[in-house]
């Protein structure tokens, strides 16, 4: 079904145990239904006692959490946003966090089209802006070294869910043998200013400028609030440094008063971006996304990474249909491909009853991999 609609896309990454507090929260409002997806979330760990002399720093602990995504009309984008901050009490540090970005709905099963949330009132909470997101695509083994950049700068707590890659890895020839298929997918959302340093460290650090060790992209986020936690251990002071940064992220209304010199880190290079391009989301039930990736790929679509996500409703209307366990495939393109890539995939049936597909596609402000040189003539 042909749509192309702005909608917002709503994004909540908490920890297990609040994530039936979220749902009884957006049942209230008529949200019915959500995707979901687990990860988790990498905290530094500060060492206790003569640990601390020990032990030569802290280490990084693995927090399991959902990832809770859906879709509402722009106009109801902030009211929901501040619905599910009251509910999580997510301004409270270690809670949790939601943001929320702008996407265009191209294509759409009929029961996979935005939630039609009732009429809300806002508390008055402040939610920030200027934001951005940063996803990095790599080699799974190597998601830590990535997130811990975010927390080691104070600049956001990652988010680390697995995937499957596919396209960019078949084309490698005899590097193929040397890239697993398997991915780990990091996402760290932080203040606009941040993130073109952010991105850069991260560059460095999983040396994505090499073949086969990945893909990483910078996108736009509209509105949200952020989880300010970064570490557990011991606390000494009357009210702990995440609690005062929350405070301060409220006050501002944004986080870029935390920006820092990443110039000391790394030594500063000029690198060839990737801009001008798409991020291209299609979600089905489970067992199609192999055949429709592709399709998508035989249109011109360069690769993807493929994820497992859950379908869940949250009404008791019953069963709509739509298959629980579900696939969602990220790829990167050029704005003059989407038409092409979109045509193939209705075409082939990717948003009837067999599928119950959604296809999503929002901004991608730059976006980074290693491209192999061209051949001197």
């Amino acid at each position: 079904m042909d749509i192309h609609r702005t909608a917002s896309q709503i994004s909540v990454v908490v920890e297990k145990s609040i994530t039936p507090t979220i749902f009884d929260a957006l049942k209230s409002c008529g949200i019915t239904h959500v995707n979901m997806a687990t990860g988790r979330r990498a905290l530094l760990q500060e060492p206790k006692g003569i640990m601390r002399i020990v032990s030569g720093g802290s280490r990084l602990l693995d927090d399991p959490i959902n990832i809770v995504t859906f879709l509402v009309s722009p106009e109801d984008e902030l009211p929901v946003l501040d619905l599910i901050i009251q509910a999580g009490e997510l301004d409270l540090p270690g809670r949790g966090s939601v943001y929320a970005k702008s996407v265009t709905l191209l294509k759409a099963h009929e029961r996979c089209i935005e939630n039609d949330a009732r009429e809300l009132t806002i508390s008055g909470k402040s939610i920030l802006s200027n934001l951005a997101g940063i996803c990095c695509i790599v080699q799974k083994g190597e998601g830590e070294a990535i997130g811990r950049i975010g927390l080691d700068t104070g600049t956001g707590v990652p988010a680390i869910t697995f995937g499957v890659g596919t396209g960019v890895r078949d084309k490698l020839g005899l590097w193929r043998v040397t890239v697993p298929a398997e991915k780990e997918i990091i996402e760290i959302v932080t203040d606009a200013d941040t993130a073109h340093h952010l991105m850069d460290i991260m560059i460095d650090i999983g040396y994505l400028a090499r073949p086969g060790k990945g893909f990483i992209y910078q996108y736009p986020v509209g509105y949200g609030l952020l989880n300010t936690r970064y570490s557990v251990g011991t606390t000494e002071q009357a009210a702990s440094i995440a609690q005062i940064v929350s405070a301060i992220d409220q006050i501002q209304g944004s986080t870029g008063w935390r920006k820092r010199e990443f110039s000391t880190f790394r030594e500063m290079q000029e690198r060839k971006y990737l801009e001008n391009l798409l991020n291209f989301v299609y979600i089905c039930d489970k067992g199609r996304a192999d055949f429709f990736t592709g399709v998508a790929m035989e249109a011109g679509a360069a690769g993807a990474t493929i994820s497992q996500i859950k379908y869940l409703q949250l009404d008791s209307s019953g069963s709509d249909g739509v298959f629980p366990a579900r696939e969602a495939v990220i790829m990167i393109v050029a704005p003059g491909q989407v038409e092409t890539i979109a045509a193939a995939l209705e075409d082939n049936g990717a948003f009837g009853d067999q599928a119950h597909g959604q296809l999503l596609t929002s901004p991608v402000t730059r976006a980074y991999t290693y491209i192999p040189p061209k051949p001197q003539q």
